[in-house]
């Protein structure tokens, strides 16, 4: 844009000389036009490049919070399985139980369980977070091809623009050698 923007003293006197090379300012409205358009279309492609880019960002920032939000899960299931098991044991030992045999088979088979609880948590937080990444890459990619695209955009209307001034200086010529 600020190429666009840099080089509109030399197109605006650029347009005076086609406008007055083909006979009217049609041809030179055409070009200014065109010219206008090509901006337009490259400041779209970069305004798209900066909104993918921060929603990239913003799935990076989310990413990080569902492992740290899996990793605090986790240990709030141990913290709370370590509490069960201290109140099973004293339970156990309040009620005249050993601490052998069946008591410490079922004690122990509730600590697996909050055990697969707590790989649980951190599984489905990685799961989301890779997910989030990805999605922070598709978006940065989305940004870099509508910044392309609006450069050709741009190029596209430039072309046209001059495309229109050849085919108006090319039906003047035939008329005036009529």
């Amino acid at each position: 844009m600020a190429m666009l923007l840099a080089a509109a003293p030399a197109v605006v006197g650029a347009l005076g000389s086609a406008g007055a090379a083909v006979g009217g300012t049609g041809a030179a409205l055409s070009l200014g036009a065109s010219f206008l358009s090509g901006a337009g279309s490259i400041q779209a492609g970069k305004a798209e490049n900066a909104a993918s880019q921060y929603n990239a960002t913003v799935n990076e920032i989310q990413a990080r919070q569902a492992g740290e939000q899996a990793a605090l899960k986790a240990s709030e299931i141990a913290r709370r399985s370590r509490q069960t098991q201290a109140a099973g044991r004293a339970s156990a030992l309040a009620n005249g139980f050993e601490q052998s045999g069946s008591v410490v088979d079922v004690l122990n088979q509730a600590a697996r369980g909050d055990e697969l609880d707590a790989l649980t948590a951190v599984y489905d937080g990685s799961v989301a977070a890779a997910g989030l990444k990805s999605e922070a890459a598709l978006n940065r990619a989305r940004g870099r091809s509508a910044k392309r695209a609006g450069y050709m955009g741009a190029a596209s209307s430039l072309l046209a623009g001059a495309s229109s001034v050849v085919k108006a200086r090319s039906g003047r010529a035939s008329v005036a050698s009529i």
